[in-house]
């Protein structure tokens, strides 16, 4: 597949775009090339190409940004874009069972990428994949580690760091925000980009459990991944 034919759901483009444009990174021109518009983020359901990503990040790295830029995006977290898998695992009783949710439906949000993890002697390896490497860039880590930090402290109240995180990239020169964010044990020029946490942290409960809701939502998940399935191997018809 090409990745004109891989997409991700609005929900994670809203908070990409709304993040560049607080540091005034896309201009009218830029969204009119891109042919997009906040108003039609705001539909966070509805799934976009992937390459619509791609194209904000290649008109914001046009513009200079701060070298922190994937990290304060990913600290700010943007209300508006909640989409189905952030709900879905919200209602998780544990904090392993809204990791397990991300890990098994992480499609109902981006086909492009994909959060794995495993747990060996009592420590959680946690991943991020990308189906295309030119997507894995240094700024879109970083947001995607300290987003998912941001999310976890808004869903347990508790600000449980990793005890270790690696990063692939060099190392970098704003390191009080990183050891701010992602605590002291930070490692580069890594193989991989990772984070480690204490294997007891998994039994954290959430603040909103309900299993009920959570069943009702997963029913619709469920739907939506038929939907997708539909799409994937169903050609056009020939008219």
């Amino acid at each position: 597949r090409g990745l004109g034919d891989v997409y991700k759901r609005q929900a994670l483009v809203l908070d990409l775009f709304d993040g560049l444009n607080a540091f005034n990174l896309l201009s009218s021109d830029d969204i009119k090339r891109l042919g997009i518009s906040r108003k039609q983020l705001l539909d966070v359901e509805k799934r976009i190409p992937l390459t619509v990503v791609h194209d904000l990040w290649l008109c914001a790295m046009a513009k200079n940004p701060p070298d922190n830029l994937g990290l304060c995006i990913g600290q700010d977290l943007n209300h508006m874009a909640k989409g189905i898998l952030f709900h879905l695992a919200s209602h998780s009783k544990t904090l392993a069972e809204a990791l397990l949710v991300f890990r098994d439906k992480s499609g109902l949000m981006s086909e492009g990428e994909k959060i794995n993890f495993s747990i060996d002697k009592g420590v959680v390896k946690v991943q991020y994949e990308f189906l295309n490497p030119q997507h894995a860039h240094k700024l879109a880590i970083e947001r995607s580690f300290s987003a998912a930090l941001s999310w976890c402290h808004h869903l347990t109240g508790q600000n449980n760091k990793p005890f270790e995180v690696g990063f692939r990239h060099a190392p970098v020169d704003y390191m009080a925000q990183c050891h701010e964010v992602f605590g002291p044990n930070i490692l580069f020029n890594q193989k991989q980009d990772y984070m480690l946490f204490d294997a007891t942290l998994m039994t954290l409960p959430l603040l909103n459990p309900d299993h009920y809701v959570q069943d009702i939502l997963l029913k619709r998940a469920e739907k939506i991944e038929q939907n997708m399935l539909c799409l994937l191997y169903t050609s056009p018809s020939p008219r």
